[in-house]
């Protein structure tokens, strides 16, 4: 039988702030409108599940980092991969983990403004959604952490919830996966983490819509309606949007980025990176390098 955890996983960090603390954010004329009532981070939490019938009290987000896992709200699910985020409203039922484990940061989020704010995280809606500013957000994670870690007082938390803005501003640059309807069909969602999974490779929509095991018009068909996007354009963004990754984080030449990324040509790499960007890759670059 497998152990499933809420929490209690080695190397974690987690801070659940007090009643007399998260009354005090209540009180602030300032913090008022948005606070935070818990913090964390899991460095690889397997078997992990959460499940809660009546809601949360509080506006959750969780980015994964690495890894995969799942979530549901009411009678909707998802899987969740390597780079995307997801939130969940207070109060609405929800359950969420993973079996393999995943590397995940989480805030828990009250507020006069909350339920607006993740509103506009979550669009019209909950199907996860990739952060571009992904190594912004999570430098962002790790210093609140750091902070937390070092000193847990009132200028602390100050800090804590004046940066909370700053940290739900970078998701809010998020591309949506899902226009408006979950993935329903399995085979669909089997190929949209084998897309993930294989940025690097040259998937045909032969290839695509044998693995769904599907005929390659009604693969197409499905495939479109469930993403908003034809396969092949899913599987293009896919690859920049990882190409995008490695441009403002490593120092690695746009030709070898274009090979990771699955081009052989580097002027078609970079004709349709400023397609889908609007930037060349060097202008990319220079703009986002972080």
């Amino acid at each position: 039988m497998i152990d499933k955890k809420q929490e209690g996983f080695e190397g974690q960090l987690l801070f659940r702030f007090t009643p007399d603390q998260i009354e005090q954010a209540k009180r602030d004329p300032v913090h008022r409108a948005l606070y935070a009532t818990d913090i964390g981070y899991y460095p690889h939490a397997l078997n992990h599940f959460v499940s809660r019938s009546a809601g949360s009290k509080s506006n959750i987000l969780i980015h994964c980092i690495s890894g995969n896992g799942w979530f549901e709200i009411g009678r909707e699910s998802y899987t969740v991969c390597e780079g995307e985020f997801f939130v969940i409203p207070a109060g609405v039922s929800h359950k969420y983990g993973s079996q393999k484990g995943w590397r995940i940061y989480w805030v828990h989020i009250e507020g006069e403004m909350a339920e607006q704010v993740l509103e506009k995280l979550a669009g019209n809606t909950y199907a996860p959604k990739i952060e571009p500013q992904r190594e912004l957000s999570i430098d962002l994670f790790r210093n609140l952490l750091k902070r937390l870690s070092l000193r847990l007082t009132s200028d602390t938390l100050s800090y804590v919830n004046f940066s909370l803005w700053h940290l739900l501003g970078l998701y809010c640059l998020h591309e949506t996966l899902s226009e408006s309807k979950p993935y329903g069909h399995q085979g669909i969602q089997e190929v949209l983490i084998y897309m993930k999974e294989h940025v690097s490779d040259r998937l045909t929509l032969a290839e695509m819509a044998g693995y769904a095991q599907l005929s390659v018009s009604r693969f197409s068909k499905l495939f479109k309606e469930q993403t908003g996007h034809s396969p092949v354009d899913f599987y293009i963004r896919l690859k920049i949007h990882r190409a995008g990754q490695l441009l403002t984080s490593t120092s690695l030449k746009i030709q070898d980025i274009a090979e990771r990324c699955g081009w052989d040509n580097p002027f078609y790499f970079s004709r349709s990176f400023h397609q889908i960007t609007g930037y060349p890759p060097k202008v990319y670059r220079k703009i986002y390098q972080i």
